[in-house]
Parts: structure tokens; C-alpha cells; sequence
């Protein structure tokens, strides 16, 4: 992360992820034959935290900042199915030390 201010307050750290996934693949021995896949993705994500005092600190985390389409896990059953990943999602959080 970047630190920007002085120590005990106005601190500003800011913070980016990024993570890849180059497929998933799936298969099931039964009467489903074959196998099913996944696309790759890249997802990013930023997280800032200030810290407004010695005992007040704010944090904010933005998650999948392109707002892609990412699917978590595949399924093979009768019927295949997968699980969608949240969209951008942003969190605003306050930790308050007393």
C-alpha cells in the first residue's frame, strides 16, 4: 500500500488487488458424459483506510471494480449450473477504539 500523512492521524493507506483465474473445468463420472468449463477472469479490487484519529478509522473496500460478470463454481448434475459472483460491491466501514 501507499501511506500518505503522519502516523497518528489523517493517515491515508490505499491498497489494490489483483486476482486471475485462467479456468475451471468440471467433470462428472456418471450418466453425464463429458466436461464443462469455466471462462478466465482477472478481478480487481481497491481498499482505502484512513485513519481520522488515534481512535477513529474509516475503510473502504471496492470489490470486482469492473463490475465483470465472474462465475465462482460449476456444477455438473442432471442439469449443469453455476454460481454468479457478486457484481461491484462497495463496503464503508468504521472501526472507533474507546
Amino acid at each position: 500500500g501507499v501511506n500518505i500523512g503522519g502516523a497518528t492521524s489523517g493517515t491515508l493507506t490505499l491498497t489494490g488487488v489483483a486476482t486471475n483465474q485462467s479456468g475451471s473445468y468440471s467433470c462428472l463420472v456418471s450418466n453425464v458424459a463429458g466436461t464443462a468449463s469455466l471462462p478466465p477472469y482477472w478481478r480487481f479490487d481497491a481498499m482505502a483506510r484512513w485513519r481520522v484519529s488515534s481512535a477513529v478509522e474509516l475503510r473502504l473496500n471496492v470489490l470486482n471494480i469492473a463490475d465483470e460478470v465472474i462465475y465462482d463454481a460449476i456444477y455438473r448434475s442432471g442439469t449443469p449450473f453455476t454460481y454468479v459472483a457478486p457484481g461491484r460491491t462497495a463496503l464503508l466501514s468504521a472501526a472507533v477504539r474507546f
